[in-house]
């Protein structure tokens, strides 16, 4: 959820590179890889945004969500989506950096450092590529569900202030187009969690309250029906108490 030691000296090799630049995404907002036909190198600064391998007419389907001092690897996806008009999604007020493509090779030739760093947080991103394909082959919605959530809250997540939950500024539709599933499925699906205080939703805004109950729906544990929950987050309305500390009755249990 916090940006680790890793990727921050990665954003700071960006950030000190000569020329430089930044973009910024409000939630929602899409950006095509060709606004980035000249860069060599592209980060996240802050926020969150998935990749999307269609163009935004046709909706999208989401192949990576890329997190604070994580890279965009452009080059690869583009060469992996022939014909496909790739872009990425904001799904939290991001901020990107960028260095061109000859910043990006000096670096990489002349930096030891920042070509190590590069591969590092590459390995990172690749293995939860793979966790991420792992999920969208499971056919069990809920599972799905189960898994996305748990990564999007270890990768555009932020600790709440207030208790053990991560916060993460997304839609529902945002959510729905990252699982593979419909909106209606995806909504469901959240209220079922809702109810067993996995999770707590409001309108552009998800919190993961028990990020290891989720691994277990994912490992194929069972979630019950789950209790009506309604409570508001202290987060949004500072002024209420805190109300969304973990039931005492543990409500996934793992299936036999």
């Amino acid at each position: 959820m916090e940006q680790n030691t890793l990727e921050f000296t990665l954003c700071q090799f960006f950030e000190q590179t000569p020329g430089a630049f930044r973009r910024t995404l409000e939630t929602g907002q899409r950006a095509p890889f060709n606004a980035f036909r000249d860069v060599g190198g592209l980060i996240v600064k802050a926020g969150a945004v998935v990749v999307l391998d269609d163009d935004p007419g046709a909706g999208g389907r989401a192949v990576e969500v890329v997190g604070v001092g994580e890279l965009i690897n452009l080059n690869e996806w583009q060469q992996s989506m022939p014909g496909s008009l790739g872009n990425v999604q904001a799904i939290a007020d991001t901020v990107l950096v960028g260095i061109d493509t000859a910043a990006w090779e000096r670096r990489i030739e002349d930096g030891t450092a920042f070509a190590g760093l590069v591969t590092e947080v590459k390995a990172r991103q690749y293995q939860r590529l793979l966790e991420r394909s792992a999920a969208m082959r499971l056919e069990d919605p809920v599972r799905r569900m189960a898994a996305i959530l748990a990564q999007l809250g270890n990768v555009a997540g932020s600790q709440c202030h207030h208790s053990a939950g991560c916060h993460v500024s997304i839609t529902q539709d945002g959510i729905a187009t990252i699982a593979g599933i419909s909106r209606q499925t995806a909504n469901r699906i959240l209220s079922q969690f809702k109810g067993n205080r996995l999770v707590h939703v409001e309108r552009g805004f998800l919190c993961v309250l028990d990020l290891d109950g989720l691994r277990k729906v994912y490992s194929g544990g069972h979630v019950g029906e789950g209790r009506a929950v309604s409570f508001r987050c202290k987060t949004r309305n500072p002024s209420i108490c805190l109300e969304c500390s973990p039931s005492d009755s543990e409500l996934v249990a793992q299936a036999s």
